[in-house]
Formats: structure tokens, sequence, C-alpha cells
């Protein structure tokens, strides 16, 4: 059985891959059925545990947590991920009516009821565009945001801030343990089932240390010789890696153009496809065409 003063053992045997675990959690989770407090003599249905650790002269001692949900939802910041930080300025690919269809069918949400007070003060809703036609993501950023409240107000819900680092199960494989890594203490996540809702991150391009989706080359000195026509010449070229976000957000695309001049007269490479592949594309193709167009 668990003990409240100690960190319970591990058993190798049941535990996932906590190097995949690592590298997969970034995100959001949410487990089902997870609970706070001691499980010693409860029943089934009845509270298994949530544990908060801390780091003392590097000793590991468990703080008790408080909480009465049965889901806790773990996150960082519970501003909606990338899209909130990164993507507001981007136009998205899902037509309004498949996301009301979609979001209305969860009342508990309050969609409609939000997106109804937004609409009442002239703002732009996703339930007021035009059904058949796709939105920029600042309006999916608003409706998120306002469902986000929703949800932090929802006594069923308990709000675990920071960054699931690994995923476990406990002995006898009766839940999960989930350890989310916050500001300032490790805590642990016991839950009978969980939700990997971790969304996705720019993958960094396959050879080339660090991540991005957009690159270019420009001539420079590389103290390296080749041969032309007889005569030694000094090749000249140097490899930018662009991040995908300076690229995808119209926004951050114009200002780094305009931040650097030599951009529009570099040779250009979209690594990637799809919705993010050609929204890249078009944004540095057309910043290229204004900037030529200036002179």
């Amino acid at each position: 059985s668990r003990r409240n003063n100690g960190v319970p053992p591990s058993d190798p045997a049941v535990e996932l891959p906590l190097a995949a675990a690592r590298l997969a959690c970034r995100g959001s989770w949410a487990t089902r059925n997870s609970y706070f407090g001691n499980t010693a003599g409860r029943g089934e249905g009845e509270s298994e545990s949530i544990k908060t650790y801390a780091t003392y002269e590097d000793e590991r001692r468990i703080m008790q947590a408080q909480g009465r949900g049965r889901i806790a939802w773990v996150d960082p910041s519970f501003s909606v991920g990338r899209m909130g930080e990164q993507y507001r300025n981007v136009p998205g690919n899902t037509c309004a009516a498949r996301t009301n269809e979609t979001l209305e069918g969860v009342s508990s949400l309050r969609y409609a009821e939000y997106q109804d007070k937004r609409a009442a003060k002239r703002e732009k809703t996703i339930r007021k565009w035009d059904p058949t036609k796709t939105y920029p993501l600042n309006l999916a950023v608003e409706a998120f945001t306002d469902m986000t409240g929703v949800l932090q107000e929802d006594p069923d819900v308990d709000l675990v801030r920071g960054r699931a680092i690994s995923l476990s199960q406990s002995e006898c494989c009766r839940h999960w343990d989930v350890e989310v890594a916050g500001e300032k203490q490790l805590q642990r996540v016991s839950a009978k089932r969980v939700a990997l809702v971790i969304g996705g991150e720019p993958k960094p391009i396959p050879g080339i240390v660090g991540g991005g989706g957009a690159g270019m080359e420009e001539d420079q000195d590389m103290g390296s010789k080749r041969t032309i026509g007889g005569r030694k010449m000094k090749r000249r070229r140097r490899r930018i890696i662009v991040p995908l976000d300076d690229v995808l957000d119209t926004k951050s695309c114009r200002k780094l153009f305009e931040e650097n001049k030599d951009l529009s007269q570099a040779c250009w490479g979209i690594v990637g496809n799809s919705h993010s592949g050609v929204l890249a594309a078009k944004n540095v193709s057309d910043n290229i065409a204004q900037e030529e167009a200036r002179g």
C-alpha cells in the first residue's frame, strides 16, 4: 500500500518507457477519475490520490495536496496552448459549421452562450461566421479561452499547473501515475484513466540541430576553396534556419523581413507541407514580392 510520507516504489516491469513519455508530454493532459487525498480505506470509485513533491536538501518529501474534483487537468499555463501563444494571426483550415457543430454538442462548455455574449458586444465570432468558410484562429483562441474559464470554475475539475514529464502504471496496474513538473515543485497525479491531449510542435529538420520549418542560403566566405575556370575560388555559402512560428504568423513574418532586409535576396526552402507549409511558403513569397516592389 502507498504511504503518505514517502515516495511510492516503482515497478520497472509495468512502467512505460519514460524517455518516450518525456518527449511526448509537452502540452495538456486530462485525467479522468483522478483524486486528491489518502487512498487508505476507500472503496471502488472513491478517491485515489494526487500527491505533491518538493525538494529540501536533496531529500524528496511529500506535501499532501488539497482537491476534491473527479478530473485533474494538467497544463503549463491554461492559455490555449501554442495556438493562443503563437497562432492568433494564422488563418484556420476548418469551416465554421464543423466547429460549431462539435462545440455546441458539449453543453457543459457553454460555447453558444459565450459566443452570443461576444456577438452582443459587436465582436466577431465563429457562430456568426459564414458556416461554409474557414475562420482566423484568433476567433478560436477567444472561444477556447471562454471555455477554459468555464472549466476552471467547475468543481469537478482540479487544475494542475505544470508539464507532465513521465507516465507510469502503479503497482498491480491499478492506476496511472503522472509526474508533473511545476514552476517550484513536482507533483504526482494518480488516475484510472489518462487522456493525452498534447497537441503538436514544429519538428526539427532531419540532420540539422534545432527546430524550424524554413531555411535560406546566402553568400558568405566559408574558407574552403574550389576551382572554376582554372581559378581557385573561395566557397561562399551560409545556411540559416528560421523557426516555423516566425514565418507562419503573418505579422511575425513581416517583422522578420523588416528587421532583416537581406532575407528577400536569399534562396529559401520550406521543409514541410499541408496547412503550415503552404502558409509559410505564401508568407515568405508575399514578403519577397513586397520587398522587390519597393526596389
